[in-house]
């Protein structure tokens, strides 16, 4: 994210409840996350093999595995565009808004299904993520109506988050089936979370986050702000 660059998942962190106005202009102003701060790369690693097994059913079959049937009836897969192509200009804020999604669908009537492939079991933890990526869903759908006629996309007709969850207890366990010689294999369940569309929120908060980076000075902090905490302990280190 550059100070006229928001992306579509930084974009959804202010539509949570306990976002911080502070963070996400320092996140800016660093053009990555606060220190110390990572993504454990086999979610990454399991992400992009979702995509290209799906890709790869769809190309042999002609159809979608029976474990997507909580999207319907699906026609066709499509990798959509990286970043640097998915993007639109927002002239009320004057933000780039950029996106990166898993995978676009086309459906049994000809539209389009936006979809995020989420690899976790949704607990309590997720759930209170969900803003996030309702927020991130509708930029895509934002951006796909905006970039329509350049990437001859059809018309949306919806956003869903598919959940892959690992089956980590019951029968599994038990199943010699699992091991091989060299390697063992997991089972996942799925659940299709549909999301609402609400393009309105997303021109909300890109006034918003045009709002905060416009600011020469970082804003104050959300009161008992985590990430606020620790970067405060770093400073009073004085290393």
């Amino acid at each position: 994210m550059t100070e006229k660059n928001v992306s579509a998942k930084q974009l959804g962190e202010l539509a949570l409840p306990f976002n911080c106005r502070r963070c996400f202009w320092i996140k800016a102003k660093l053009k990555s996350n606060l220190p110390y701060q990572s993504f454990p790369g086999i979610f990454s690693s399991i992400d992009s093999y979702t995509k290209k097994m799906v890709k790869g059913w769809f190309d042999r079959h002609g159809k979608a595995p029976e474990w997507m049937s909580g999207l319907g009836t699906l026609k066709e897969c499509i990798n959509p565009p990286g970043s640097r192509k998915f993007f639109f200009d927002h002239e009320e804020s004057g933000l780039r808004l950029t996106g990166a999604p898993d995978v676009f669908f086309i459906d049994g009537s000809g539209k389009l299904l936006i979809v995020d492939y989420k690899t976790s079991k949704i607990t309590t933890g997720q759930q209170k993520l969900m803003p996030l990526y309702e927020l991130q869903l509708n930029a895509y759908a934002l951006i796909a109506k905006k970039k329509a006629l350049e990437f001859e996309l059809p018309e949306l007709q919806g956003l869903f988050l598919l959940y892959t969850e690992p089956v980590t207890d019951g029968d599994v366990l038990s199943d010699d089936e699992m091991h091989g010689d060299e390697k063992i294999s997991m089972a996942f369940k799925t659940v299709t979370v549909p999301v609402d569309l609400n393009e309105e929120k997303v021109h909300v908060l890109l006034g918003r986050a045009a709002e905060i980076l416009a600011s020469p000075e970082p804003p104050k902090s959300r009161r008992g702000c985590y990430e606020c905490e620790r970067v405060r302990g770093l400073t009073e280190l004085n290393i």
